[in-house]
């Protein structure tokens, strides 16, 4: 009976402790937040990560709005953003810290190139298989074609300041747009 006292009270400490640093541990992460704009629309649905295809993900709301958590603490990643079409955008390099929240701001992101249905039927069949109809229900309305961009920058908004990021690199191949984080930065 007397080795049970002393061993609850230990246990029992322990897992005070544990408590305690799960708490705290969630206190400490840091967290990277935006919204994603298209022209006056918000983008819902974009998928944001640390890494493409990751499980560990957050998609933006109606509002264009995301919140992604660093549950990590990694002090460096790059930051992928996907849309609903396959478009990837890719974040290098990205500095991150602890216990502080890192706001990219408004971001507009560009489209594939929007092509009519006449323009279309013009194309090969290779370049045909790049396009993505854009449709409502059994009507379609016209294509994007995946193998390039309506704009070839990306524009990020802080505060009142519009910011053209010309500093991009589209990949057709793998329909992903790459930026170092020194040409993106930070909103504060």
């Amino acid at each position: 009976v007397s080795y049970t006292k002393p061993l609850y009270t230990i246990l029992m400490k322990t897992i005070i402790i544990l408590i305690i640093t799960l708490i705290a541990s969630e206190i400490g992460i840091s967290q990277v937040c935006g919204q994603f704009i298209d022209g006056q629309f918000a983008m819902p649905l974009i998928k944001v990560s640390y890494e493409l295809n990751s499980d560990y993900y957050v998609r933006s709301n109606e509002n264009g709005d995301f919140e992604l958590n660093n549950p990590l603490n990694l002090c460096e990643s790059d930051i992928y953003f996907e849309t609903e079409l396959g478009l990837v955008v890719k974040i290098t390099n990205v500095q991150l810290n602890l216990y502080e929240q890192l706001n990219l701001g408004r971001i507009y992101i560009p489209e594939f190139k929007y092509i009519s249905l006449e323009d279309y039927e013009k194309l090969s069949s290779k370049q045909k298989k790049e396009c993505i109809p854009d449709s409502h229900y059994t009507d379609i309305y016209g294509y994007f074609y995946s193998n390039e961009l309506e704009n070839k920058y990306l524009i990020k908004k802080c505060h009142e300041t519009f910011t053209k990021l010309t500093n991009v690199k589209f990949n057709p191949s793998t329909k992903t747009i790459s930026i170092d984080w020194n040409s993106f930065d930070n909103c504060e």
